[in-house]
């Protein structure tokens, strides 16, 4: 369900959204430093997107496309990649699902229109290679047109020696070009030539013409070409959009229209952060938040110093609640056995935290730093729940997590991974490999235990 009638509607939406949010002093100041256009055309972006969905396969697809494009082929190039441009993992995740749900959106809405718009536009996509010599005394050009008629010298010799134009470096030979780039004049000769005819001395302008049409090469609705009337429906609706938006008239009266909304204006915008869909890897695991972080990004942040992967010194960070005592003990539904638990990080200090957060009346915890061992030592084990850092050396989380599934009598063992990473692609990463689930590092007892537990239960 949209939150406007019609696509020819964005723009409105996006008008009040900004009448609420800026007072008149900052939106003179957007006008007067020229930065109001792209604010406005980034407004209804947003508005248009807002309840578009990707399914788990577009998202692959997308980060796939992605990577090709940029020739990423590990995690390593990627974060290189990363830094060579100050962005962070967060901002990429945010830029790549909007311009997938912006592909999706142009799909939409203007996907069936396709067939009829080429053959509108086709006369003008066709492209054509042809010779050109232009100068500016009729006589020279009459002069030139019979040589080349009667054969006495070639006409990339006579445009080479002659033209006054840039085709006289490449003996008068121009193209291919799509048929809307010449001059209306010139292309209409084009038009109605066939290959290897010669057209006589035209007048365009200051100069005399003589052309010949080396190839015709006739438009088709490939896939590029599909992409590229795809986009000019969009700009052109844009434009449209961005028109109307800027109309001061217009945003002025749409907002006395629907001033009934100002005592909404909180929830309404609430609804514009959060309409977003949060696409899941799996029930109740939402990976991905386009209009805004997650807010557990900000505890992330905010606590990075107290847990890290690289033997540096750990304290728990128990969450703060006035009206809650901290968990201690799983439910009910998990408290009458003793589970196996296998942890696998090559940082001691992270196994060491963890033991400690599993109570020995309900779990029995097998902890290893070496993830070369670790699969002979899960083979042994047969664990009932697998923890599994993602950044380890010699062997990563994905690729142990790939050869335990491999193995049938795991193929339904939760696997857990245990990251400081919290992207996007690594979540991907995770379910392609057939992960249970993700726990970020740091995190409280009350985290591991309820991720636990959701697992065993």
């Amino acid at each position: 369900m949209t939150r406007f009638e019609s696509i020819g509607d964005v723009w409105q939406q996006a008008a009040i959204r900004l009448k609420t949010i800026t007072d008149s002093k900052v939106a003179n100041q957007l006008k007067q430093y020229g930065m109001m256009p792209q604010l406005a055309r980034e407004m209804i972006l947003e508005e248009a997107i807002a309840s578009i969905t990707l399914s788990k396969e577009d998202i692959a697809r997308g980060y796939q496309k992605f990577y090709r494009e940029q020739q990423l082929n590990s995690d390593a190039d990627l974060d290189r990649w990363l830094a060579s441009r100050g962005m962070s993992r967060e901002r990429l995740d945010y830029l790549v699902m909007r311009t997938l749900k912006l592909e999706q959106f142009k799909k939409n809405f203007w996907g069936d229109k396709l067939e009829s718009y080429f053959v509108q536009r086709k006369a003008s996509l066709d492209r054509v290679v042809y010779s050109l010599i232009r100068v500016k005394d009729i006589g020279i050009a009459q002069e030139i047109y019979f040589r080349i008629q009667e054969g006495e010298q070639s006409f990339g010799e006579l445009a080479s020696l002659y033209s006054e134009g840039m085709e006289a470096q490449t003996g008068g030979i121009l193209g291919p070009v799509e048929l809307n780039v010449p001059h209306p004049i010139l292309a209409n000769i084009l038009v109605k030539s066939q290959p290897g005819q010669l057209s006589p001395p035209t007048r365009l302008e200051e100069w005399f013409i003589i052309v010949r049409l080396e190839k015709m090469l006739p438009a088709q609705l490939d896939e590029a070409m599909q992409q590229r009337l795809l986009d000019e429906l969009f700009e052109n609706w844009l434009n449209t959009q961005l028109k109307e938006f800027l109309s001061a008239k217009t945003v002025d009266s749409l907002v006395k229209k629907k001033q009934f909304l100002q005592d909404d204006v909180g929830a309404d915008v609430s609804t514009l952060n959060n309409d977003s869909t949060e696409l899941s890897l799996e029930a109740n695991q939402p990976i991905v938040q386009s209009s805004k972080l997650k807010e557990d990004r900000n505890y992330l942040d905010n606590n990075q110093d107290n847990y890290q992967d690289n033997n540096q010194k750990i304290e728990p960070t128990p969450v703060s609640n006035q009206n809650q005592e901290i968990y201690q003990a799983p439910p009910a539904d998990i408290e009458n056995k003793v589970y196996k638990i296998v942890c696998i990080d090559d940082s001691p200090t992270v196994l060491k935290i963890i033991k400690k957060f599993l109570d020995e009346e309900y779990f029995s915890v097998t902890t290893i730093n070496n993830p070369l061992k670790a699969l002979i030592e899960i083979i042994r084990s047969k664990p009932d729940l697998i923890l599994l850092d993602i950044s380890m050396p010699t062997i990563d989380g994905y690729e142990l997590c790939s050869r335990i599934r491999k193995h049938t009598y795991f193929k339904n063992t939760p696997v857990i991974m245990v990251t400081g990473r919290n992207g996007l692609i690594d979540r991907a990463r995770a379910k392609m490999v057939r992960s249970s689930g993700y726990l970020t590092k740091p995190f409280t007892q009350d985290e591991l235990l309820n991720i636990i537990s959701k697992h065993l239960s």
